[in-house]
């Protein structure tokens, strides 16, 4: 049940995460829409860091739980989602030393992110 609870909670989390980048480019022409769409997408960049650390503590835990369980399937694709969220967390870390190219190394760490949380989920 634990296992069930952390891999929802995990997948949430990633979810919020991945739709900020869309979301800010997203625009619509009816004006409620389109404060709503304003509305979320602050809301979602005020807690996305939090979030950042947030899915690496449910993720490790997460993994903690189904190796205790015996359930080892996914454990390589999950080893390499964990290590790539890491590096997500040290690419802002380091903003200062990569300066203007960190949204870049983090845009591109994220597009594998979710290359490899969709393959870790899809169970390959």
């Amino acid at each position: 049940m634990l296992n069930i609870l952390l891999s929802v909670t995990a997948t949430v989390l990633f979810v919020l995460l991945c739709v900020i980048y869309p979301l800010g480019i997203l625009r619509f022409l009816e004006k409620s829409k389109e404060k709503q769409r304003k509305s979320v997408d602050c809301f979602l960049r005020k807690i996305h860091k939090k979030m950042g650390v947030w899915i690496i503590v449910v993720s490790l835990l997460h993994g903690i739980v189904e190796i205790k369980a015996g359930n080892l399937d996914g454990m390589f694709s999950g080893k390499i989602c964990f290590l790539l969220l890491i590096l997500l967390w040290l690419s802002y870390g380091l903003k200062r030393v990569l300066k203007e190219k960190w949204m870049i190394v983090h845009r591109i760490l994220a597009v594998l992110t979710v290359i490899a949380v969709i393959v870790h989920v899809g169970g390959m």
